[in-house]
C-alpha cells in the first residue's frame, strides 16, 4: 500500500511508514484495483542520457497518456526539474506543435502559489516538451483515492471541503488566462500543507482527437466535458465538469463510464441532498448549467454542508471492485423512494377544509337540499346512499332528526341532511320549511349542482322568503326516482318534491367566452409588440455627422450577452479559451487565411464600438497602424491581437459572420448600403455573441499582429466590401505607415 502522507509504497502489514514514520492502520482490507492503467511502454530515454543537450536525464519517472516524464538537471540554471516529453505521434504537423507552445506559454504567466511553474517550453527533433518544478516529498491525488480505495474507506465531507478550497483557489487564478483544459488527480499533487495543480493547458495544445484517444487508453477521459468530444467551444466551464467528477470520485469512489453519470446517493445515502444537486449541476452536459466559477461552486458546497443531512440509510454489504455490482446493491434512489412513498389503498384521505372551494366531479353527486322538522342542534351529516349493487351500502351519521327527500337527476340517492334554520315555504296545501346548509367540501359537485346552490345563496341573500317560493313555482317537477329500500317514513310521505333548477346557459358558458376572449386579447397585444419591435430594429440609413445613433439594445437597456465584469466601461468581456481560427474550406477567401485550427487565448476586454468607441459616433478613418497603437496606449489599452479579434468576432458559437453562419446583405454595413462608413452602432444585427458592434463591413481595423514581414493584419472588412472580404477570419495586410479612409481600429486590455 501506499503512505498516506508522503504516498512512499509500504508492505501491508506495516505498522508505519519507513519514510516519514507515519504510523498505519496495519494490514490493508481488500478493495478496488487502481483504475489507471499500469503501463509498459519503453522510456525514449534513459539516465546518464542528455535531451536538448541542455537536461540531463536523471531518472525515469513514469510514462503517462501523452508521454514520459523524468528527473532532470537543468545544466544551464542548475536545478532540477520536471522534464515532460510528449509523444511526438500526437503533435506531428509543424502548425500542432507551434500551438503546442502557444498553449504551454500561458502557463509561464501563472505564479500563484497552487500551482507548479512552468520554466520552459521548446522542441528537441520532433519532441515537444517542457519542464515544471520537480517536488522531491508528496503524492498525486491519484495514489490518496487509490489507497483508500484499497482500505475501503472514502474521503469525509470535511477533507474534500479542505481540498477543494486549494483547488478552487488554482482554478480561479489560471482561469484569468483560459481553461486548465486537463484536471484530473494525476494532475493535483498534495504536499504536506500545500496543494498544486500541473499540465495548465495541456489538453489545448494537443490535437483534439488524438488527444481524447490518448486519454481513454488510459482511462481517464471520464474527466473530459462533454464539449470537449463534441467539438465545441471550449471555456473555463469545463473545468467545473473535471472538478464535479473529482469531487464525486473522493466521496464515492465512482466515477461515469460510457457517458453515464452515477447517482452520489447510491453509493453513499449519507450525503446531504445538496452535494447531490451541486454534483449534477456541475455534470451537466450543457456548460450554461454548470456553476458559473470555481468560487461559486465552493460556495455551493459550503452551503449544503451546513444544510441539514438526509437521514441515515442502511449501508450496502462490502462491494468488490466491479462498477455493475455496485449498481446492484443501490441502498437508496431517490427516484424509488417517491414512487414507494403512495398512500394504501384502505387509507381515507386527510379531510379538506370547508373553506376551500369543491371542485368539479362526475354527474352522479350528492348535494344538500331542504326538509321540514324542528331545528337541528346537531353539526353532523346523516348521508345514506342506495347503489345499483347488491347489497345496496350506506353510510349514516347520526342527526337529530332524519329526513328524506326525493331528489331529480340525481340516480338512486337519498340524502338526510340536518335543518339549520327554519323558513315557512307558501306552496299549496303544504307547509314545508328550506334549509340552507352550507355544501360539504368532502363530496363532489358537478356544474349544475355547483349553479344550484350558487343560485339559492344568492336568492336568499336578497329575498330570503319569495325567492323559495318563485323558484318552485318556475321548477318542472319530474317523476321522482326510487330508492332502493325505502323507509316506512319514506314511503307514505305526502310532501311535494323540490327539483333542483337547471342553471341557465350563460353560467354554463361564461368560463370558455372568458378564456377565448382573454386568448384574443393576448394574441393582439403580441402581434402589436411583435410589429413594434420589427419597427425598432429596422436599420436607419446612416446620417454623416449625425450626433447620436442609439441601438435597441440600448434603448431598452438590455444587459450584454456576456458579463462585462472586470472590463471598463464602454468594453465587452471574452472568455478565455480555445476556438476554431481560420476559414472553414479552402476555396473560400484567400491563401493567406488559414484553415480552421484550434486557437487560444486568454480573457481579454474589447472596445464595443470601433475607435472612438461611443454609439452614434463616426469611426475615425485615416489613421496609421503607428497613430492607432499610440491612441490606445494613451488610454491604457492596445491594438487586439489578430487572435482576440477572430475570436471577438465568430462568438461564443464560432460564427462565419458576427450575427450567424449565413451572409446578409442588410445585416452589415457592406457594399451596396450606406456607400460610406456609418454611425457606430447603426446597424443593429452587427452584433457578434459578445456584444461588440461593427465587426463586419464599415471599416478595416488594424490589429497587433503582423503577416509575416512588416506589413500589419487588419480585419473585418469596409463599406465597400463585398461577402468574402466581410468574413470574420478574412484578412487583409498593409504597411504600417499606411493610411486609408475605409481603415480604422479598436482596442483591446488584459481582463485586470
Amino acid at each position: 500500500m501506499l503512505c498516506q502522507r508522503c504516498g512512499s509504497p509500504v508492505p501491508d502489514n506495516s505498522a508505519s511508514c519507513t519514510t516519514c514514520g507515519l504510523k498505519l492502520a496495519g494490514a490493508s482490507a481488500g478493495g478496488a484495483a487502481p483504475r489507471r492503467r499500469t503501463a509498459t511502454v519503453e522510456a525514449p530515454y534513459k539516465p546518464g542520457d542528455t535531451f536538448a543537450r541542455r537536461y540531463a536525464i536523471r531518472e525515469v519517472i513514469g510514462p503517462g497518456p501523452v508521454g514520459h516524464v523524468f528527473r532532470a538537471q537543468d545544466l544551464e540554471m542548475d536545478v532540477e526539474v520536471a522534464l515532460k516529453v510528449i509523444n511526438p505521434r500526437l503533435v506531428q504537423m509543424q502548425e500542432e506543435r507551434t500551438q503546442f507552445s502557444l498553449a504551454l506559454r500561458a502557463g509561464k504567466k501563472l505564479t500563484h502559489p497552487h500551482h507548479m511553474r512552468v520554466y520552459e517550453e521548446g522542441e528537441d527533433r520532433n519532441r515537444p516538451f517542457f519542464t515544471t518544478q520537480f517536488l522531491e516529498e508528496g503524492t498525486t491525488l491519484r495514489r490518496k483515492i487509490e489507497q483508500r480505495v484499497s482500505q475501503g474507506q472514502r474521503f469525509s465531507l470535511k477533507e474534500v471541503e479542505a481540498l477543494l478550497v486549494q483547488l478552487v483557489e488554482a482554478l480561479d487564478s489560471a482561469h484569468r488566462y483560459g481553461p486548465h483544459s486537463d484536471l484530473k488527480p494525476e494532475n493535483i499533487f498534495l504536499l504536506p500543507d500545500l496543494l498544486k495543480v500541473t499540465d495548465y493547458g495541456l489538453a489545448l495544445g494537443i490535437p483534439r482527437l488524438p488527444y481524447i484517444q490518448a486519454q481513454k487508453a488510459w482511462k481517464v477521459g471520464c474527466y473530459l466535458a462533454p464539449e470537449y468530444f463534441e467539438g465545441g467551444e471550449l471555456d473555463t466551464r469545463m473545468d467545473l465538469y473535471a472538478l464535479g467528477i473529482i469531487v464525486g470520485e473522493m466521496l464515492t469512489g465512482q466515477v461515469p463510464e460510457e457517458d453515464e453519470v452515477s447517482e452520489l446517493l447510491a453509493y453513499e445515502a449519507d450525503l446531504p441532498s445538496g452535494i447531490e444537486a451541486l454534483y449534477r449541476r456541475a455534470t451537466n452536459a450543457n456548460p450554461l448549467a454548470r456553476p458559473r466559477s470555481a468560487g461559486e461552486f465552493l460556495s455551493d458546497f459550503t452551503a449544503a454542508l451546513s444544510s441539514r443531512p438526509r437521514p441515515a440509510a442502511v449501508r450496502p454489504a462490502t462491494q468488490g471492485p466491479g462498477r455493475s455490482k455496485a449498481r446492484q446493491q443501490v441502498p437508496f434512489s431517490l427516484t424509488a423512494e417517491l414512487a414507494t412513498a403512495t398512500p394504501r389503498a384502505n387509507s381515507l384521505p386527510p379531510p379538506v377544509p370547508t373553506s376551500e372551494l369543491p371542485t368539479l366531479g362526475s354527474p352522479t353527486v350528492q348535494v344538500p337540499t331542504v326538509g321540514h322538522g324542528p331545528p337541528a342542534d346537531s353539526d353532523e351529516d346523516d348521508v345514506k346512499t342506495a347503489v345499483d349493487e347488491a347489497p345496496k351500502p350506506t353510510s349514516e351519521t347520526p342527526i337529530s332528526e332524519r329526513t328524506t327527500l326525493e331528489l331529480p337527476q340525481v340516480e338512486r340517492t337519498t340524502l338526510k341532511i340536518p335543518q339549520v334554520e327554519r323558513t315557512t315555504l307558501e306552496i299549496p296545501q303544504v307547509a314545508v320549511t328550506e334549509e340552507i346548509v352550507p355544501p360539504d367540501a368532502t363530496q363532489k359537485l358537478d356544474s349544475e349542482a355547483l349553479a344550484a346552490i350558487m343560485d339559492t345563496a344568492q336568492s336568499s341573500t336578497s329575498s330570503p322568503a319569495p325567492a323559495p317560493k318563485a323558484r318552485a313555482q318556475r321548477a318542472e317537477p319530474r317523476p321522482p326516482v326510487k330508492a332502493a329500500a325505502p323507509s316506512s317514513r319514506a314511503a307514505t310521505r305526502t310532501d311535494p318534491v323540490i327539483p333542483v333548477a337547471r342553471p341557465s346557459l350563460l353560467s354554463r358558458l361564461w368560463m370558455p367566452l372568458l378564456a377565448v376572449g382573454g386568448l384574443g386579447l393576448g394574441a393582439m397585444a403580441g402581434y402589436g409588440l411583435l410589429k413594434w419591435r420589427q419597427a425598432s430594429q429596422a436599420p436607419a440609413a446612416p446620417v454623416a455627422g449625425a450626433p447620436s445613433v442609439a441601438t435597441p439594445r440600448e434603448e431598452a437597456g438590455a444587459e450584454p450577452l456576456l458579463p462585462a465584469s472586470g472590463c471598463p466601461k464602454g468594453m465587452r468581456r471574452v472568455s478565455g479559451g480555445t476556438f476554431k481560427m481560420g476559414k472553414e474550406t479552402a476555396e473560400e477567401g484567400t491563401a493567406a487565411e488559414p484553415l480552421l485550427m484550434p486557437r487560444q487565448v486568454a480573457t481579454f476586454c474589447i472596445d464595443e464600438f470601433e475607435f472612438p468607441n461611443q454609439a452614434g459616433a463616426a469611426p475615425r478613418v485615416d489613421v496609421t497602424w503607428e497613430e492607432a497603437r499610440t491612441e490606445c496606449a494613451r488610454l491604457g489599452k492596445r491594438l487586439c491581437s489578430e487572435d482576440e479579434w477572430e475570436k471577438a468576432c465568430k462568438g461564443p458559437g464560432s460564427l462565419r459572420y458576427p450575427y450567424g453562419a449565413t451572409f446578409d446583405a442588410k445585416g452589415c454595413n457592406t457594399q451596396g448600403n450606406a456607400g460610406e462608413p456609418a454611425a457606430s452602432g447603426a446597424f443593429a444585427r452587427c452584433r457578434s455573441g459578445y456584444g461588440v458592434a461593427d465587426m463586419s463591413g464599415n471599416v478595416a481595423e488594424w490589429t497587433e499582429s503582423s503577416m509575416g514581414g512588416a506589413d500589419r493584419v487588419q480585419k473585418g472588412g469596409a463599406f465597400n466590401r463585398q461577402q468574402p472580404s466581410v468574413r470574420c477570419s478574412a484578412r487583409m495586410s498593409a504597411e504600417p505607415d499606411s493610411s486609408s479612409a475605409s481603415v480604422g481600429f479598436r482596442c483591446c486590455k488584459g481582463e485586470p
